[in-house]
């Protein structure tokens, strides 16, 4: 053989090898079991598992990804970084991306139902943890833009010996 073509027969070779590794990494991803890694608590195989989805364009990965970052779930919170996860699964229609998008863009009706999702009231599933602090961020959101059932969420929660935060608190802020 000539060096023209070994060089060809070298070049082909390892093309299909990197054909072949990218397609085994990309088949061992599995997004169900990155999200019972999330779920337990094991961060490492959570990332292992749905990082290279999120980069393949799957958005159930992208929003859980993008999660990760909002709640500093394994990995620093990075709001920035999760904004990008939320968006590009948003634009593949992902309804919870969505949802918060708009919210952080102070849409009041969004930001009352993640509220909502956050609180535990609306049922926001095994994405959206119970956190209190996080529902009250957001029904404070909500209330701002004149939400009137934010409103009386948050005057119901002011404690009974602050009566001057009860009315109108939000036009202060």
């Amino acid at each position: 053989m000539n060096y023209r073509m070994k060089k060809l027969t070298a070049t082909l070779c390892l093309t299909i090898a990197v054909l072949l590794g990218s397609v085994g990494v990309s088949w061992s991803a599995d997004f169900d079991k990155g999200k019972a890694a999330y779920k337990r608590g094991d961060s490492a195989t959570a990332l292992l598992e749905l990082t290279p989805l999120a980069e393949q364009g799957y958005p159930d990965a992208q929003f859980e990804l993008g999660l990760k970052y909002k709640h500093g779930a394994g990995v620093p919170k990075d709001n920035k970084e999760a904004m990008k996860w939320f968006k590009l699964a948003a634009e593949q229609g992902y309804s919870d991306a969505k949802l918060i998008i708009a919210a952080k863009n102070g849409d009041k009706n969004a930001a009352f139902r993640l509220a909502g999702m956050y609180s535990g009231t609306l049922g926001g599933g095994d994405d959206f943890p119970e956190d209190r602090g996080e529902a009250r961020r957001y029904w404070k959101i909500a209330a701002e833009q004149g939400h009137s059932g934010a409103q009386r969420i948050m005057n119901i929660s002011v404690p009974w010996w602050k009566p001057w935060e009860l009315y109108g608190w939000w036009r202060f802020w």
